[in-house]
């Protein structure tokens, strides 16, 4: 009447992961250097896409710099947005150790 259930698997078509490197130095630096120039940029002023504007960072990071890179726009929006992140974060508890200076204290006492 019915078959019994087969002994075999089923195959999943197993992902191939497409990350690459991870970004270096001279990266990290390229990109900041990248997202400041392109940002402050006055012909093009603030009425451009995000799609333009990453556009525009993905061209002057490669044209611009030293060493040999293949970052997609994503992995440069994405890598951009976790450095944006960690500095907001850094910036946000230098200013609250700021607003609690003892006076009379050097910053490498409050460091320390």
């Amino acid at each position: 009447l019915h078959d019994p259930p087969s002994r075999t698997r089923k195959t999943r078509s197993q992902k191939v992961s497409q990350r690459g490197p991870s970004y270096n130095r001279a990266e990290d630096k390229a990109l900041c250097s990248t997202y400041l120039n392109v940002s402050h940029d006055p012909i093009f002023g603030a009425n451009q896409t995000s799609a333009t504007f990453w556009e525009r960072i993905s061209q002057y990071f490669h044209d611009n710099n030293s060493f040999p890179t293949q970052r997609s726009i994503d992995s440069l929006q994405h890598w951009w947005g976790s450095i944006s992140r960690d500095t907001s974060r850094f910036c946000s508890f230098k200013a609250e150790q700021d607003r609690h200076r003892e006076s009379g204290k050097t910053e490498d006492d409050q460091v320390t």
